[in-house]
Formats: C-alpha cells, structure tokens, sequence
C-alpha cells in the first residue's frame, strides 16, 4: 500500500489545477479520501520499516540454522555409514524369519479349513437323518417358527414405517412453518417499502414528488400543444380545400388562390413557431430551477468531503508522502494560506 509506484499511479478524482478553496474557513482543498491515503502511506512506511529490520533478522538466523544443519547431516552420514550395514542385514533376516512364519500359518490355515470342513459334512449328514427320522413334525415346526418370525419382523417394519411417517410430518411442518414466517417478513419489508415510495411521492419535499410533478406539468403543457397543432392542422386543411374549390369552381383568379394559400401557410407557421418558443422558455425556466437544486446539493455534499486546513497542512509538511508534489503543483496549495486558516481554527 505503501508503495510509490502505486500512489503515483493512481488518477485524481478532480483534473488537477480545478480544485478551488471552499468557502467556509474551517475547510480546505484536500479532500478527506486523499487525506487518508497520507495517514495510511504513512502507516505504511513505518510497519514496512519495522518489518524490513525483522527480515534481516529472521535472514541471518535462518542462514545460521541452514549452516548448523548442514555440519550436523554431514556428522550423520558420516557415523551412520557402518550402521546402516548392520541395518541391512537385521531386515533380511527379519524378512526371512517370517516369511518362515507365513508359509507355516498357511500349513496351520489349510489344515483347519479341511477340518472344519470333515465337521461341516458330518453335521449335514446327521440333520438329514434327524429329518428322515422325525419327518412330518420338524417340518411343520420350522414351518410354524418361520411363520412367527415373519410376523415379527412385519410388525418390527411397521413400526418403523410409523416412525419415519411421523419425522416426516414433523419435519414438513416445521418447513412449513418457516416458509409462513419467511412470506411474513418478506411482506413486511415491502410493505415498509411501499409505505416510503407513497410518502416520497406524496411530501412536497420528496425527489419523487418533484419528479412527479415536473412530469405532470410537462405532460398537460404537451398535451395542451398536440390539441393546438391538431385544431391548426384542422384549420389549414379546411383552408386548403377551400381554397382549392374555390379554384376549381373559378370563383377566384388561380393568383389570387395561391396568394391566399401562401398567407394561410405562413400565419399557421407563425403560430406554431410562436407556441413552440412558449414552450422552450417554460422549460428552460424548469431547466434553471432544477439546476440550481443541484448545485445547493452538490456544495452541501462538497463541505462533507473535504478536510480541515490543519489536517491538510500535515500533509504538506510530509515530504516523503509520495501525493505530496501533486498537491502543491497540481491543486497550487499556497502552504501559508493553509498554515492561517489552521491557527485560525
């Protein structure tokens, strides 16, 4: 931020040499966006200072631990040189030591899978004969079994059927219950929103009701002008066919015709010509009103914007603010001006 590069880069917000002092004493030229950037190039320049000589700092420690740990690698390497030969053969006879041990667990694990297996084939051969012997009534026991255990995993699914019901009508109205809410905030806002409109529409002070009514009066002086054009239009085609039955029917010499049509036309544009210049000056009279409005508002935002001549004379002592040249030659701050309106505050 501190950077002279990128203060220097930066465009004025005014073309320079068109900023003027504002007329009340307590404010000078400097505005208070130019005014912060000072405070915090200068804030800037001091952290960068601070962190600067913490570089310098942290660099040679940093240098002091990376030749430390060098010497330290190098020591180690060096006594781990016969160690790492004894390291090796340890893992190889680790290594071999169990792959000693799995191929005897696979021996062990073949072995009671074919015993466990011998004991599978007999307890198949001695369920078939226990069901040979007993017949009819095993079967209808473990038909009658099957049939309470499915009874009792349908009432266990349908307890859980219910459950999940519930939760879920819990949860719909809870959704339910917030999408009301939000509807009511939302009509809320817009209703306080439509409440501003019609009161900046409706109050003689409202930008909308000056709007409104610039519009109003602009619309009746147009529609006043379209039904004085049409009633003019109106007139001078009713002249025109008079005239040309008039000339049709010989009652008029055709010069006497054409001299009179020529006065007919130049008085409707004299007409015209003088109502459209009614219309301008009543505009330009808006026009004037409108604009002073602006400017009253432009010169009361103005004075917010600006600092106080004390506060712009500490930047024009500053000479390392990189602005500061920009101020005295571009904006032509005449420093002992500045320096009496300060004491004068």
């Amino acid at each position: 931020m501190g950077d002279s590069s990128g203060t220097s880069a930066r465009s004025p917000t005014r073309p320079p040499g068109k900023m003027t002092l504002s007329e009340s004493p307590s404010v000078s030229s400097v505005t208070l966006a130019e005014y912060n950037r000072w405070v915090v190039e200068t804030e800037n320049k001091k952290a960068a200072e601070v962190r600067r000589a913490e570089m310098e700092k942290e660099k040679a420690a940093r240098e002091q631990m990376k030749e430390d740990r060098a010497k330290a690698m190098a020591a180690t390497m060096e006594a781990n040189k016969g160690q790492t030969q004894k390291t090796k053969a340890v893992v190889e006879a680790k290594i071999k030591d169990k792959l000693d041990k799995g191929a005897a667990i696979r021996d062990q694990s073949h072995s009671r899978m074919q015993q466990k297996k011998a004991q599978h084939d007999a307890f198949l051969a001695k369920a078939a004969q226990q069901a040979k012997e007993l017949g009819s009534d095993l079967k209808e026991s473990v038909a009658t079994k099957k049939k309470e255990q499915t009874e009792k995993n349908r009432q266990v699914f349908n307890d859980v059927k219910a459950e999940l019901k519930a939760y879920s009508d819990a949860r719909e109205a809870r959704q339910l219950a917030f999408m009301t809410e939000q509807k009511l905030k939302r009509d809320e806002i817009m209703e306080g929103k439509k409440g501003i409109k019609e009161k900046d529409l409706n109050e003689e002070g409202g930008f909308g009701y000056r709007n409104k009514k610039v519009g109003e009066d602009t619309r009746a002086q147009v529609k006043v002008w379209n039904e004085q054009k049409e009633k003019a239009k109106e007139k001078h085609l009713t002249e025109v066919q008079r005239v040309k039955m008039d000339v049709a029917t010989g009652k008029s010499g055709a010069k006497e015709a054409l001299d009179l049509l020529k006065a007919q036309r130049k008085k409707d544009a004299l007409e015209v010509r003088s109502y459209k210049s009614k219309v301008q000056a009543e505009f330009g009279d808006m026009s004037k009103n409108q604009g002073k409005a602006n400017r009253d508002k432009h010169n009361e935002l103005r004075v917010g914007k600006y600092v106080t001549a004390q506060m712009a004379k500490q930047i024009l002592e500053d000479s390392t603010f990189t602005d500061a040249a920009r101020y005295a030659n571009g904006h032509k701050f005449n420093p002992e001006t500045l320096l009496a309106q300060a004491e004068g505050e």
